[in-house]
C-alpha cells in the first residue's frame, strides 16, 4: 500500500521535504481517494471469494464423506481400527454379507469376543494385534468360526499398524476377509491331487503352450513301464504313440486333429517288450477362446479284463464239454456262410450228425461215461474237417458240420462217409468198449434254403430219414427224407388243434426258491399236453406250434390261465408269488399281444409286478435286432423280463442294464458239473458277479444235488430252481406249498 502512495506523490510532485503547492496537493488527494475506492472493492471481492471457497470446501468435504460411507457400505471385508491400548474399537465396514452380525460404530474391545472372534480364539487374536502395534509391523492372522448358518467359515485378518504425525504408535487398522471359498478350493485341489496320484488309470497331462511340460501319476509309469530319466523328461503324446501299432497311431492323431479327442481299446508294446491291452482316452482342454491348452491322456490296463472277456466269450459261444462251437455260434457261422455263398455264387453244405445208441450208453454206464463218449466223438469229427469247415455241438448227442466253398456236392458225401467210418471203431474207456454209430443228414445252401434255421431243419429232417432207414448212414435232404418229418409234424399239429378245441392243455408250476431264506419267490408256468390227446414233448409241440402259427393262440390261453390261477391263489389268501410266463419270439412279433395282455390283467385284477415274462437269450437278441416294438410296449406297461438259458451265447450283456431285466436264469448245462468243472464254476461265478453289479437277481436252473446247492450259496447266487427243491406240480399242490 505504501508503495502505491509513494508512486502517487512522485507523480504529482509531492515529497516529504517540501511543502506542496495547493494544486498538486489537491491532485494527490483526489488520486488517493480513487486508490482507496479501488482497495475497498478488492477487499470486498476477496471476502466474497473466501466465502465461496469456504462453501465449496464444505460441500466437497460432505461429498467425500458420503462417498467414503458408500465405499465402506459395499466393501466386501469387515474393517475395524483399534487404539494402541486395545480398549476401544471402531467398526468402519461390516462387509456386504455381514457374517459377524455387527453394526458399524464404536465399541469396547471386549465386543469383538463372540462377534468377530470365537471365544476360544479371542485372546490369541488380541495378541496378534498387540504384537503388530508394538513392533509396528504388518501381520496376518487366520481363524475359523461357525456363524448362525451352521457352516464353518474361514477368515484372514490383515493387521496394519498406524502412527501419529509425531511417529508415536496410535493403533492398528484390521481388515478381515472371508477366505472360505479359497480354503475350500485348496482342499478340493488336494482331493483332486489325491485322486490324480492314486487313480487306477494312468494319467498324463501335456501342456500345448510354453515348453510342453507334462504331469503324470504313478499308475501311468506303471503301465508304460520303466523308462530312463532322460526319456521321462521328454515323454509326450508322440512318445507314447510309439508304443502302439502304426495304424492305431495314425488313427489316433487323425481323430485328435479332427475332433480333439480319441478313445479306443488298443494293443500296446512297451519299451521292455511286454505286450498288453489298454484303453486309451485322449481329450483336449480349451480356454474360453476355443484355443487348445492341454491334452489329457488316460491309460487303463485292461489286459486281465480282455483275457476274462475273451474267456467268457469263448465260454458263451462254445460247448464247455467238447470245446466245440455251441448252438449260438453255429447259427452265426452258418448264416455268415450262407451270405458268403450267395455273394460268391458258391455252394456249401450242412451235416446234421446224431449219435446212434448214445442214450443206451448214457443210461447204462452213467453220465460221466456219456460225457467221455461225447468228447471222443467230437474229436473224431474234428480230425476229419477241412480248412474251411466248422464243427459244433448242437445239443445233447447232436453235432453240426458246416462246409464252405465245396466244389461239388459229392464232397459232403465223402465227408459223411469218412465220419461213419471213423465211428466204426469202438470207443474204449476204463477197460470197457462201447459201440457207437451216427446217422447223418445233409442239406445244401443256398439250394435247399437261404437261412440258417431252415437249413438245420432240413438237415435234421434228412438225419431222421437216415435213422428210419436203419441208422449208421447218411441221407440227403429231399422229398423222401422230408416225408417222415412232415408226417410227424402233421400228427403233432393235429394234437395241438384238438387240444385247443377240447381243452387238452394243462399247466404245471415249478417253484423258485430264495437260496438263503428257502422261501418260494416265484413259480414258472410250464405247458403240458394232456396224454389223452397224444404224446409230444414240450420242445417238440412248441416248435411245431411256432412253425404252424398256433403258438399265438396257445400263448393267449397260457397267459389267461396264469392270470386266473394267480387270482384264485390270491382269493384263497395264499402267499402271493410271481408267476413266470414263457414267451416265444412269435408272440413278441404279434402286434395284438400287448393289448391282449393289458386287457387280461385288467379283467382279472392282476398287478403287473406279479407277472414276469421269461424269454431265452436267443429270443432277446433276435427281437431287439428285428422288431422290439412289442417288447417295449410290455415294458411301458410295467412288465419285467427274465432271461432264460443265460450263458448260451447271444452276447446280450450290453443290453441287460438298458432293459427291464430283473433276473438271469443260469443255464442247466453250467450247473450240471459246477462242482467238478473249474471252467463251468468260473463262468457261473462271473455271471453272478456281473448280475450283482447290475442289480439283477440270479437263479440257477436244474439244481439237483446238495453239493450244487452249497456251492451256489458260496457263490452268492440269489435263487434256485430244480428237482432237488421241487419238481413241476399241479396248481393244487402249489397251493398247499403257499398256504
Amino acid at each position: 500500500m505504501h508503495r502505491k502512495i509513494e508512486f502517487l506523490m512522485n507523480e504529482v510532485g509531492v515529497t516529504y521535504n517540501n511543502t506542496p503547492q495547493e494544486r498538486s496537493w489537491q491532485t494527490f488527494l483526489r488520486k488517493l481517494d480513487t486508490l482507496c475506492d479501488k482497495i475497498d472493492k478488492h477487499y470486498a471481492l476477496l471476502e466474497e471469494s473466501l466465502e465461496i471457497y469456504t462453501k465449496k470446501f464444505h460441500m466437497l468435504s460432505q461429498r467425500t464423506s458420503a462417498e467414503y460411507e458408500r465405499i465402506f457400505h459395499v466393501f466386501p471385508d469387515t474393517i475395524f481400527s483399534v487404539d494402541k491400548h486395545l480398549e476401544h474399537v471402531k467398526i468402519h465396514a461390516v462387509g456386504k454379507q455381514n457374517y459377524f452380525d455387527i453394526e458399524r460404530g464404536e465399541y469396547r474391545m471386549e465386543t469383538l469376543r463372540n462377534t468377530i472372534f470365537p471365544p476360544t480364539m479371542y485372546e490369541e487374536s488380541i495378541r496378534y494385534i498387540e504384537s503388530a502395534i508394538r513392533k509396528r509391523k504388518f501381520r496376518r492372522y487366520f481363524f475359523s468360526a461357525i456363524p448362525q448358518n451352521g457352516m464353518r467359515m474361514f477368515y484372514e485378518m490383515r493387521i496394519e499398524p498406524f502412527e501419529k504425525e509425531s511417529g508415536e504408535s496410535d493403533g492398528a487398522l484390521c481388515i478381515v476377509t472371508d477366505i472360505t471359498k479359497q480354503r475350500f478350493s485348496i482342499e478340493y485341489l488336494k482331493v483332486i491331487r489325491k485322486i490324480f496320484d492314486e487313480a487306477l488309470e494312468g494319467i498324463m497331462i501335456v501342456s500345448l503352450t510354453g515348453n510342453g511340460r507334462i504331469e503324470t501319476n504313478r499308475t501311468f509309469w506303471k503301465i508304460v513301464g520303466k523308462v530312463s530319466f532322460s526319456s521321462a523328461q521328454r515323454f509326450d503324446l508322440e512318445k507314447l504313440a510309439e508304443y502302439f501299432e502304426r495304424k492305431d497311431k495314425k488313427a489316433m492323431f487323425e481323430s485328435i486333429e479332427r475332433t480333439g479327442s480319441f478313445h479306443s481299446e488298443l494293443p500296446m508294446r512297451r519299451e521292455d517288450g511286454k505286450s498288453l491291452w489298454v484303453w486309451l482316452s485322449v481329450n483336449t482342454i480349451y480356454n474360453d477362446y476355443k484355443e487348445p491348452l492341454y491334452r489329457v491322456v488316460m491309460l487303463t490296463d485292461i489286459s486281465q479284463l480282455k483275457a476274462s472277456r475273451e474267456k467268457l466269450h469263448f465260454a458263451a459261444t462254445h460247448d464247455p464239454l467238447t470245446q466245440l462251437p455251441n448252438r449260438a455260434m453255429i447259427f452265426e457261422r452258418l448264416q455268415e456262410a450262407v451270405a458268403q455263398a450267395k455273394r460268391s455264387k458258391e455252394t456249401g453244405a450242412v451235416l446234421f450228425i446224431d449219435l446212434d445208441n448214445f442214450k443206451t450208453i448214457n443210461d447204462t454206464a452213467g453220465h460221466k461215461m456219456g460225457d467221455k463218449v461225447l468228447v471222443e466223438s467230437a474229436q473224431r469229427i474234428k480230425r476229419l474237417l477241412g480248412e474251411h469247415d466248422t464243427a459244433g455241438r448242437f445239443g445233447g448227442d447232436e453235432f453240426i458240420v458246416i462246409m464252405r466253398r465245396i466244389s461239388e456236392k459229392e464232397a459232403s458225401e465223402r465227408l459223411a462217409k469218412n465220419i461213419l467210418k471213423a465211428f466204426e471203431e469202438k470207443v474204449r474207456f476204463d477197460g470197457h468198449e462201447y459201440e457207437i454209430g451216427a446217422s447223418i443228414g445233409i442239406a445244401y445252401f443256398p439250394d435247399d434254403a437261404e437261412n440258417a434255421e431252415t437249413l438245420i431243419q432240413h438237415a435234421d429232417t434228412a438225419m431222421y430219414s437216415a435213422k428210419a432207414h436203419g441208422k449208421n448212414r447218411y441221407c440227403l435232404y429231399g422229398k423222401a427224407a422230408s416225408d417222415i418229418r412232415l408226417q410227424r409234424k402233421n400228427t403233432v399239429n393235429a394234437f395241438l388243434r384238438k387240444a385247443l378245441n377240447e381243452g387238452g392243455f394243462e399247466l404245471l408250476f415249478q417253484p423258485q426258491f430264495d437260496l438263503f431264506s428257502q422261501e418260494v419267490t416265484a413259480v414258472e408256468a410250464l405247458l403240458r399236453l394232456d396224454k389223452k390227446i397224444g404224446y409230444s414233448h414240450p420242445s417238440e409241440f412248441i416248435a411245431v406250434a411256432e412253425e404252424s402259427g398256433q403258438i399265438s393262440e396257445i400263448g393267449r390261453w397260457v397267459f389267461e390261465s396264469c392270470c386266473k390261477q394267480y387270482r384264485s391263489w390270491r382269493d384263497g389268501a395264499l402267499k402271493q408269488v410271481k408267476i413266470s410266463v414263457n414267451l416265444s419270439a412269435k408272440q413278441l412279433y404279434d402286434g395284438e399281444w400287448c393289448d391282449f395282455v393289458r386287457d387280461t390283467i385288467e379283467t382279472y385284477a392282476v398287478a403287473v409286478d406279479m407277472i414276469e415274462f421269461e424269454i431265452t437269450e436267443e429270443t432277446l437278441m433276435r427281437v431287439l435286432k428285428e422288431n422290439p416294438k412289442v417288447m417295449k410296449c410290455l415294458q411301458s406297461i410295467g412288465f419285467a423280463f427274465v432271461i432264460d438259458d443265460f450263458g448260451t451265447g447271444y452276447s446280450s450283456l450290453p443290453h441287460l442294464k438298458n432293459l427291464a431285466i430283473t433276473k438271469l436264469k443260469i443255464d442247466k448245462r453250467f450247473i450240471d458239473e459246477i462242482n467238478g468243472n473249474d471252467e463251468k464254476r468260473s463262468i457261473v461265478k462271473a455271471t453272478i458277479a456281473m448280475a450283482d453289479a447290475l442289480d439283477i437277481k440270479t437263479v440257477a436252473e436244474g439244481v439237483e444235488t446238495y453239493e450244487q446247492t452249497e456251492l451256489l450259496r458260496q457263490l452268492h447266487c440269489d435263487g434256485v430252481q430244480g428237482y432237488y427243491f421241487a419238481k413241476p406240480e399241479s396248481a393244487e399242490k402249489i397251493a398247499a406249498l403257499l398256504s
